[in-house]
C-alpha cells in the first residue's frame, strides 16, 4: 500500500450540521484495497471564491537557537500583552451550545484575533533573534 490516511471521522458542530451537511455515506468500493472504508461527506456551503494559490508566509521562531534571556524577554512581554486583552465575559458564560448571538461571536474572534497578534507581532520578535 502506497497510501495512508489519517481522517477517520469528522468532527462538525450541530448548527453547521443541520445547515450544511446534505450527505453522509461510508464508501463499499470493490477497488478498495484499505483495510478501511473511505467516509463522504456532501457539504452544502455558501463561500465567497478563496485563491489558494497565494501563499503567505510569516518568519517563524527557532526555539531551539533562542538563548534563556530571550525566552525569558518573549514570555515577559507575552503576559504583559495578554494582560492587556479584555476578556469577552458575556460570550464566555454564555451557557447556549448553539447561540447566535452576533455580539458573542464578534466579540469571541476579536479575543482570539487579539491573543494571536499579541504571539506573533512585530514587538514581541524584537525579544527574539531568530524571527
Amino acid at each position: 500500500m502506497k497510501h495512508f490516511g489519517s481522517i477517520d471521522h469528522f468532527v462538525v458542530s450541530e448548527q453547521l450540521y443541520q445547515v450544511s451537511v446534505c450527505k453522509q455515506l461510508v464508501l463499499h468500493d470493490v477497488d478498495n484495497t484499505s483495510d478501511h472504508d473511505p467516509l463522504c461527506l456532501h457539504l452544502a456551503l455558501d463561500v465567497a471564491q478563496m485563491d489558494f494559490c497565494q501563499r503567505i508566509s510569516y518568519p517563524k521562531p527557532s526555539w531551539d537557537k533562542a538563548k534563556d534571556t530571550h525566552i525569558a524577554a518573549y514570555k515577559e512581554l507575552l503576559s504583559a500583552k495578554l494582560r492587556d486583552i479584555e476578556l469577552p465575559y458575556l460570550a464566555l458564560v454564555c451557557k447556549d451550545v448553539c447561540c447566535t448571538n452576533i455580539d458573542h461571536v464578534c466579540s469571541l474572534n476579536k479575543y482570539c484575533n487579539e491573543i494571536a497578534d499579541a504571539c506573533i507581532s512585530k514587538f514581541c520578535r524584537g525579544y527574539h533573534p531568530c524571527f
